[in-house]
């Protein structure tokens, strides 16, 4: 949910002038930062739901688990003047390839009233499907003014695409040389599929024979692979999102279905297509 320190490139960001009503429901899972540009290294948060907060030494768990009082968590870099006397910091971020974390101090109210004179900007994070939907939940009746990120410079600016474009060119080239190098390895049973054929064996048992020693220990490997990174996604990237699993897991299911197909017109192309005579 969270990415680049505090808005991810599926995050709202808006401004709100008048407040019809100051309290914020609960509902759905959720994180929603409050602001003002001119001090914008110090952010009021509400959150909802199960959430994971980026890399963080707690002074004591029990501050997330049952928030009695006003907490805050900082950056090492971060003066402990800005944090407002009413707050008792529970911890630090130790994210420590994050600048923007680092100087930052996330202020964690008890109360779920919004005041205005503390800033009208928002940031809205959440793994809803519908997040419109659920903002609107939150906060309503109050009327938003949704900020464009190009404009006021939040962190998801469209200039970046450059960079996301090459990355999907890049998979793509990736994509065709996984499916040629799998070819040409395919192509190397080639005799051996044939003189199988020859000798009388079926379609159907010469894909397995290679399914099982060709397609098998790539799904073990595969399965292992997303395993683990499942295991260890909350102690290496806190700050990642679920759906990068979701992703992976989808891309290498297309891997090894490409596999098992290639497998197959291989198999048919250097038995049946070219015919010969079975003993």
């Amino acid at each position: 949910m969270i990415n680049n320190g505090f808005v991810n490139k599926e995050a709202i960001t808006f401004k709100i002038t008048k407040l019809e009503e100051a309290e914020i429901k609960k509902s759905g899972t959720f994180m929603l930062f409050q602001y003002n540009p001119d001090s914008s290294n110090s952010k009021i948060l509400w959150m909802n739901g199960d959430i994971k907060l980026p890399a963080t030494a707690l002074e004591s768990a029990t501050f997330m688990e049952r928030q009695v009082e006003n907490i805050a968590i900082i950056g090492k870099e971060v003066s402990t003047t800005i944090i407002p006397a009413n707050y008792k910091i529970a911890g630090y971020f130790t994210a420590k390839n994050s600048y923007l974390l680092n100087s930052e101090a996330w202020l964690l109210p008890r109360s779920r009233h919004i005041d205005l004179n503390k800033g009208n900007y928002f940031v809205f994070n959440t793994t809803a499907r519908d997040k419109v939907k659920l903002l609107n939940e939150i906060i309503h009746p109050n009327k938003i003014e949704i900020i464009d990120e190009e404009k006021y410079g939040t962190y998801s600016l469209y200039s970046n695409r450059s960079l996301l474009l090459g990355l999907q060119l890049f998979f793509i080239l990736i994509i065709v040389i996984y499916f040629l190098i799998n070819n040409i390895s395919l192509n190397k049973e080639k005799y051996l599929i044939s003189i199988m054929h020859t000798t009388g064996y079926t379609l159907s048992y010469i894909y397995i024979a290679i399914f099982k020693y060709r397609v098998i220990p790539c799904i073990v490997c595969s399965t292992i692979m997303i395993l683990i990174s499942i295991v260890v996604k909350n102690y290496l990237y806190p700050t990642w999102g679920e759906d990068w699993i979701s992703y992976s897991i989808i891309t290498i299911m297309g891997s090894l279905l490409l596999m098992m197909v290639q497998s197959l017109f291989v198999v048919f192309i250097h038995s049946i297509k070219k015919g010969g005579k079975k003993y």
